[in-house]
């Protein structure tokens, strides 16, 4: 099953928000060891911070920044509900309904 390798934020390693309860960020999360078209692409943020959001697509909401490895253990958990209770497609596919993937358009 997949699961996150890496993770990069606002393409800054290590990264801390100024607020821990209001940010938005980019974030770039590969999610299997080969290193070719697994990346996924998404904005984390927190409820408070979403109204700020022009595009509300690719998310990721947590309820306030923990730290990597909190951040890490919840997108693995969200990656595992979501692929357990996908049928009928690929594993990347099914993440891409959530996120963008960055080979979606070759499919």
């Amino acid at each position: 099953m997949l699961k996150v390798i890496d993770i990069v934020i606002n393409d800054l390693y290590p990264w801390e928000p100024d607020d821990p309860l209001d940010f938005v960020a980019s974030v770039v999360i590969t999610v299997s060891e080969n290193s070719a078209g697994d990346n996924f692409y998404l904005q984390l943020c927190t409820p408070i911070s979403i109204k700020n959001l022009a595009d509300k697509h690719d998310i990721f909401i947590i309820e306030k920044w923990e730290g990597v490895e909190n951040l890490v253990d919840k997108l693995n958990n969200f990656i595992e509900d979501k692929l357990s209770e996908n049928v009928k497609e690929s594993d990347f596919q099914c993440l891409n309904n959530f996120w963008h993937w960055e080979y979606s358009n070759y499919k």
